[in-house]
């Protein structure tokens, strides 16, 4: 029988784990928009926020970003997310163009509340490096991986990629607004980021996205309480929240008869 996938939180000092998170407990409210209504919302954040940084220099102020999902080998972190439990999570190898650095990343999700931690290590040697014991290099988040990559037997599952436009708050401490393009996906066994080109399937076309045509995924990200202004955006461009994720739809699309076969077999 596998082991239950709420794991007890890792033991050790508390201060020591907090240091290796670089995103704060937050929020994130998601809508699918189309590209006609970007410009909408970009209008109604230019008061309260500023393009990231990464963006500004960058052809069309977006950036790519590539994710490797793990599971189980039977889809158990894709059955939980599906089923909507109340504390799930998701396993993945992030990757950011022009990088070389990739993040190992464990997104927990209690409710609304997300909590993510991060590693960052080098793109040369990732896949044999978390693999082996970790070294004495190695953080808290890095440790937390290796440790879940072990106890559920993970394996890659789904490659997806997106372009990102990303907003920052100037009156928030902490907030973001994000828009992801683009967003395609395929399936992939492999330990490696070098995936074929040709292969890549669209999740933003009107099916995947709940009939928005060559969709937009909005991310709302903040601290636990809503800034008035975000509130305020939502009610003046008329958004509704969706549930979208990239993971789920990737496998709905690329896994539809295996997972149509797991839950008959269950019923």
């Amino acid at each position: 029988m596998m082991t239950s996938l709420n794991p007890r939180p890792l033991g050790g000092n508390a201060a020591v784990q907090a240091a290796s998170i670089e995103i704060p407990d937050r929020y994130e409210l998601k809508y699918l928009i189309s590209e006609s209504q970007v410009e909408a919302v970009r209008r109604a954040i230019a008061p309260y926020c500023v393009l990231d940084p990464y963006c500004e220099s960058l052809p069309g102020h977006e950036y790519g970003i590539q994710s490797l999902y793990l599971d189980t080998p039977k889809r158990d972190l894709f059955r939980i997310s599906r089923e909507r439990q109340a504390s799930r999570w998701k396993a993945r190898v992030r990757h950011y163009d022009g990088s070389d650095r990739v993040f190992l990343e464990i997104k927990n999700k209690d409710h609304d509340l997300i909590k993510k931690q991060r590693a960052r290590i080098p793109t040369e040697g990732w896949a044999e490096r978390i693999h082996r014991l970790p070294g004495p290099d190695a953080g808290p988040a890095e440790r937390m991986f290796c440790q879940r990559l072990e106890r559920y037997d993970l394996m890659p599952m789904l490659m997806v990629r997106y372009l990102r436009e990303a907003w920052l708050s100037t009156v928030d401490s902490y907030a973001r607004v994000t828009f992801d393009r683009r967003v395609v996906c395929q399936p992939w066994g492999d330990w490696s980021l070098d995936v074929d080109e040709v292969n890549w399937l669209a999740l933003d076309s009107s099916h995947s996205m709940l009939t928005v045509p060559s969709g937009v995924v909005l991310e709302l990200k903040c601290l636990t309480a809503v800034p008035r202004w975000l509130s305020n955006v939502v009610h003046s461009v008329g958004l509704v929240r969706a549930r979208y994720s990239k993971y789920c739809k990737g496998v709905e699309r690329h896994f539809a008869r295996d997972t149509l076969l797991g839950v008959l077999n269950q019923t």
